[in-house]
């Protein structure tokens, strides 16, 4: 069978992280040391130093730019579980809104917004909601594209890694 190579790289405070897998085995893995500052609680800083590192770590180590998985930190997310009375799908979508608009405390305009249905439960429906600064995304998007990167995907650190254990209640 065949199976994809993914990258994943993790932007961390004092490094970048890589980590190349082929299905469930690891292929190849690196890290590149960052400079004091230029990370700051998951925050990119300094975007041009940050690109230049994951250039150099990917040049050194061979590792490929496509299908590339980046993890960023959830310090700064916000999460909700939310219950709602089960209605339409674009009903939905607008109570979300609306309930995001009370639940999270700073404006809709400075964060990415994401939500799923966790479980139909009879006339109730569970909803997971989370925020992430945009000034986080952006600038770690900008490093990535400094280092001819386009994300296939972007996940926050905590989440991504109970996935990867695969339990229900991590």
């Amino acid at each position: 069978m065949f199976e994809k190579e993914i990258l994943t790289l993790s932007i961390e405070n004092d490094s970048v992280r890589a980590v190349l897998t082929k299905g469930k085995q690891v292929v190849k893995w690196g890290t590149r040391p960052l400079q004091n500052g230029w990370v700051r609680d998951g925050l990119v800083s300094e975007i041009q130093e940050v690109g230049a590192a994951i250039d150099r770590l990917l040049t050194e180590q061979q590792l490929p730019r496509r299908q590339v998985a980046v993890a960023i930190t959830g310090l700064r997310a916000i999460f909700r579980i939310l219950t709602f009375p089960k209605m339409s799908s674009s009903l939905l979508a607008s109570t979300v809104m609306r309930e995001a608009k009370r639940e999270i405390p700073v404006p809709l305009e400075e964060v990415y917004l994401s939500w799923q249905i966790l479980a139909d439960r009879g006339a109730l429906q569970e909803v997971f909601l989370v925020s992430v600064p945009r000034e986080l995304v952006d600038a770690s998007v900008q490093a990535l594209r400094l280092a001819n990167i386009r994300p296939s995907l972007m996940d926050l650190k905590p989440l991504a890694l109970a996935r990867a254990i695969n339990k229900s209640q991590a």
